[in-house]
C-alpha cells in the first residue's frame, strides 16, 4: 500500500521541526564563510554608535584551503567486474562514467556540494535523465542542490544518510515553468490549504512598504509569497514490496516477479516442479506535491534515491550534522569584537578629554567635536583658559591584545586546519616538518573525505545503472586513450552481470604528481647505478604541462634506437639466449643424472631380489 499524501505531509512537518535549529545554524555558517559575521542587532547598535562593523574574515581562507586540497586530490572511479569474462565491458563502463561526468561538469558540482558539507555538515547532489538538449537523453550524473532546500528522515543515523527511509526537496519554481510541466497546477482550487508556507524557510520577512505588489496568498493557492512563483515538494521514499524469485529452467538465470504475475504462472510452476522463493524488496517511489495536491507520482528510474548526500560531523544527541564552521564561530566573533574595542578605545581616548566650566567656551558643542582635532581653532571666552583642566588619557587595558591573539589562534585550533595547510607559515622550517603538519591537518579532516569517498561510490553505482539502462543504445561516446581521445559504441551487455565500484586516488592529480616527482628525484640516480632504465610512462607523473608531456611521450614512441643501442640490445639478447641454453643444458644433465640414479636403484633392487630368491631355494 503506497504512502498517502497525509502521511507525507506529517513526515515533512516532523522533519521541519527537527531540523529547524540546524537550518538556522547552517544559514549563519554560510554567512560566516563570506564574512557576514554580525547579527542585525549588532550591526544596528554599531551604526547607532557610529562605529564600523570591522570584520577580518579568517574563516573563509580555512574553507578555501580545504576545497583547494580536495580539487588537487581528485579520486578515480573504476568499475570492476565480478567475473573475468566481463573485464572489457568494465573498462568501457569506467570510461563511460568519466565521459558522463565530463559532459555535465560533475567535478565542479561535487566540489560545491563538498563545500556545503564542510561549512554546515550536509552536501547534496542529484542525478537524473534530461531530454532538454538531446532527444535520446543525457545523464546529469551530479547536479548541486542547495542543502537548505533539502529535508530528510530525522531517524537516519548512518553517514551520508544511507539508512534514510525518505528525503525531500522544497524548490521554488517559476509559475509558468511549473504549469508547463504540470498543467494540473492551473486547476488547483485557490482556497486549497498549503503546508509549505508555515515553516522557518520563508525567504524574506514581510515588506509592508511594498505589500501592494503582492496578491493575497489565497489568490495563488498559498504556494509562494509571490504571484509568479510556486513551491513544489519533490518527495522520494521507499517501501518493502513482496517479490518472487524463480530460476528459469531454460536460461538458468534468476528472474523476479511481482505477486500479480506470479499468481498467474504459479500453477504451471508447481506442475513442473520449478523452485521459487518469496522475498521482500525495496522499491523506490517519487511524487511531486503542490499544497495538498499530488502533481506527479511514479517509480524512480533506478534503485535508490536520486539525491545523494555527504555528511560531516554528527551530533548524536540532536541527530544532526555539523561542519567545521560551527566551532570557528565564537573565536571569529571574539577576534572581531576585541579588534573593534581596541580600535574604538584608541580613537576615543587619544587626548583624554577635559573638565571645563560652563562659560569657558564660546561654542561648547563645537569644542567637544574638535577637541581631538590637532589643527582645530577652539574659541574661548575671556578668562576661559583658566577654567579648563585637561583629563589624563585612560591607560590602554593590559591584556586586551593578548585576548584578541588567543581568539585569532583559536580559529585554526578549533577547525584543525593549521597554517601549513593554508600556506600562511611565515617562518623557515624543514620540508619534512611542513609535510608532516599538512598531513596532520588532512588526518583531522579524514571523516569528511571518508564521507566524500562513500558518496562517490554510491553516486557512481547509480550512474552506472543509468548508463546501462538509458545510454547503452548503440550511441557513440568519447573515451580517453593513453594520449588521445576516441569514440566507441555503447552496446547493452547482459543485465545479470554485476560490477563493483572502486574509488581510489587519482595518480595524475597535482598533489600526487608533486609527491611522485619528489620520490623519483631520489630514486632515479640509484636506479641508474643499478643499470635499470627509465620507465616510458615517467613523463605522465611529472608536474609538467599536458601538451609537453604528450609531445615527450610521442617522441619517445617514434624514436629510432641508435646503432650503439641496437648493438647493445643484440648483445643482451645473445647473452640471454646463451644463459637460457646453458640453463637448459644444466637441466638436461640433471635429469640424466636423476635417470641414471633411478636405474641404479632399480638394478640394485633386482639384484637383492635375486639373491633373496636363491637363498630361499637353498
Amino acid at each position: 500500500m503506497k504512502e498517502t499524501i497525509q502521511q507525507t505531509k506529517e513526515r515533512i512537518k516532523q522533519s521541519i521541526n527537527h531540523q529547524a535549529k540546524w537550518r538556522k545554524s547552517a544559514r549563519e555558517s554560510f554567512d560566516f564563510r563570506i564574512g557576514r559575521q554580525y547579527t542585525d542587532d549588532e550591526e544596528a547598535a554599531l551604526e547607532e554608535a557610529q562605529r564600523p562593523a570591522i570584520v577580518f574574515n579568517r574563516t573563509g581562507p580555512v574553507i578555501d584551503a580545504i576545497i583547494g586540497h580536495h580539487i588537487n586530490n581528485q579520486n578515480d572511479i573504476k568499475v570492476i567486474p565480478r567475473n573475468i569474462q566481463s573485464d572489457a565491458s568494465a573498462q568501457i563502463y569506467t570510461q563511460a562514467i568519466g565521459w558522463v561526468d565530463d559532459e555535465c561538469d560533475a567535478a565542479d558540482e561535487i566540489t560545491q556540494a563538498f563545500e556545503d558539507c564542510i561549512i554546515c555538515g550536509v552536501g547534496v547532489t542529484e542525478i537524473y535523465l534530461t531530454y532538454d538538449e538531446n532527444p535520446d537523453g543525457d545523464i546529469i550524473s551530479a547536479a548541486h542542490v542547495p542543502c537548505l532546500e533539502m529535508g530528510w528522515d530525522h531517524n537516519a543515523k548512518r553517514r551520508n544518510l544511507l539508512d534514510a527511509r525518505w528525503v525531500y526537496r522544497k524548490k521554488t519554481w517559476g509559475r509558468k515553468e511549473a504549469e508547463e510541466r504540470w498543467p494540473k497546477l492551473k486547476e488547483i482550487a485557490t482556497n486549497s490549504h498549503s503546508l509549505w508556507l508555515d515553516d522557518e524557510d520563508s525567504a524574506e520577512p514581510h515588506d509592508a512598504a511594498n505589500a501592494w505588489r503582492y496578491e493575497n496568498k489565497s489568490s495563488n493557492n498559498g504556494l509562494s509569497g509571490a504571484p509568479d512563483e510556486v513551491t513544489i515538494i519533490q518527495y522520494q521514499w521507499w517501501e518493502h514490496t513482496k517479490i518472487y524469485r524463480i530460476a528459469d529452467p531454460q536460461s538458468g538465470k534468476i528472474i523476479e516477479l511481482d505477486p500479480r504475475r506470479f499468481e498467474r504462472i504459479k500453477p504451471s510452476l508447481d506442475m513442473n516442479g520449478v523452485p521459487y522463493i518469496e522475498q521482500m524488496k525495496k522499491v523506490w517511489y517519487q511524487r511531486f506535491i503542490a499544497g495538498d495536491e499530488i502533481l506527479e507520482e511514479n517509480k524512480l528510474p533506478v534503485d535508490g534515491f536520486t539525491f545523494h548526500f555527504m555528511t560531516g560531523k554528527r551530533d548524536a544527541i540532536r541527530r544532526l550534522w555539523l561542519g567545521i564552521v560551527e566551532g570557528m564561530k565564537d573565536p571569529q566573533r571574539w577576534s572581531n569584537k576585541f579588534f573593534a574595542e581596541i580600535q574604538d578605545f584608541m580613537s576615543a581616548n587619544r587626548r583624554g578629554g577635559a573638565f571645563a566650566e560652563l562659560d569657558a567656551f564660546q561654542n561648547p558643542r563645537a569644542a567637544e567635536e574638535q577637541w581631538n582635532d590637532h589643527g582645530a581653532l577652539i574659541l574661548l571666552n575671556p578668562g576661559g583658559l583658566g577654567k579648563i583642566q585637561e583629563r589624563n588619557a585612560v591607560n590602554y587595558p593590559s591584556g586586551l591584545d593578548r585576548l584578541m591573539q588567543i581568539a585569532i589562534s583559536a580559529i585554526p585550533d578549533t577547525s584543525g586546519i593549521n597554517l601549513e595547510m593554508m600556506g600562511l607559515v611565515d617562518r623557515a622550517q624543514p620540508g619534512v616538518v611542513e609535510r608532516s603538519r599538512k598531513q596532520s591537518a588532512v588526518t583531522i579532516l579524514a571523516p569528511f573525505f571518508r564521507a566524500l569517498a562513500k558518496y562517490q561510490r554510491t553516486r557512481a553505482t547509480q550512474a552506472l545503472e543509468f548508463i546501462r539502462k538509458y545510454i547503452s543504445d548503440d550511441r557513440m561516446i568519447r573515451i580517453l586513450d593513453e594520449n588521445d581521445a576516441q569514440y566507441i559504441q555503447m552496446i547493452r551487455d547482459d543485465d545479470s552481470v554485476e560490477y563493483d565500484i572502486i574509488i581510489e586516488d587519482a595518480p595524475l592529480s597535482p598533489n600526487r604528481k608533486d609527491e611522485t616527482f619528489a620520490v623519483l628525484m631520489n630514486l632515479l640516480p640509484q636506479l641508474a647505478q643499478m643499470g635499470m632504465g627509465i620507465p616510458p610512462s615517467l613523463p605522465k607523473y611529472l608536474p609538467l604541462p599536458k601538451s609537453l608531456v604528450d609531445e615527450w611521450i610521442a617522441s619517445e614512441q617514434n624514436k629510432q634506437p641508435s646503432p650503439e643501442d641496437q648493438a647493445r640490445l643484440m648483445r643482451a639478447q645473445a647473452e640471454s639466449q646463451l644463459m637460457a641454453a646453458k640453463t637448459q643444458g644444466e637441466m638436461a644433465g640433471a635429469q640424466l643424472d636423476i635417470a641414471k640414479s633411478d636405474e641404479a636403484i632399480k638394478r640394485g633392487a633386482r639384484m637383492e631380489a635375486a639373491i633373496e630368491t636363491d637363498r630361499i631355494k637353498a
